[in-house]
């Protein structure tokens, strides 16, 4: 379980494959209204990069509302940082003590500050920024302004850990 700013928490399935968030009454409301565009956007664009929900649930003891998602970072490979980026650098970094969490999701500024580099090639880079145009004109006709980009670094000459 890990929290967020909102104050909202996340929880992960034992096998890692998803996420759970708690959400508020306005935000269950909101993935209610959008469904149908949503679904039709997973439709037609199978190599979005948006996050695929798979289940919106009320738990009425506490009238908790969690929206299940799958969690962008299941896959065979160690996954050495992980970034949050919105295209801002207002407040976008994390302090030196969360550096030190091995899971910790990084910010802009500390993708700036690491002078890593996405080396994609012509064509995957054509194919990124057309899905991040596609992806972000839905995000704009839903209403959706504050969104990001997970990005997941695997480092391929740093040793596994045993």
């Amino acid at each position: 379980e890990t929290g967020s700013k909102s104050g909202q928490k996340f929880l992960i399935t034992g096998d890692g494959r998803y996420f759970m968030k708690t959400i508020t009454k306005s935000e269950c409301k909101f993935f209610r209204k959008i469904l149908p565009q949503y679904y039709q956007h997973m439709r037609d664009c199978k190599n979005t990069l948006l996050c695929r929900f798979f289940g919106l649930h009320r738990i009425k003891p506490g009238r908790m509302h969690l929206l299940v998602m799958t969690n962008m970072f299941d896959t065979d490979r160690i996954i050495h940082e992980r970034y949050d980026l919105k295209g801002s650098t207002l407040g976008r970094a994390v302090t030196e003590a969360e550096k030190k969490n091995p899971t910790v999701i990084l910010k802009d500024l500390d993708f700036l500050q690491s002078n890593n580099k996405l080396v994609l090639g012509r064509e995957r880079k054509k194919t990124l920024v057309a899905q991040l145009e596609t992806d972000t004109r839905f995000l704009e006709t839903i209403g959706v302004m504050d969104y990001s980009l997970l990005l997941g670094v695997h480092w391929r000459d740093k040793p596994e850990p045993l």
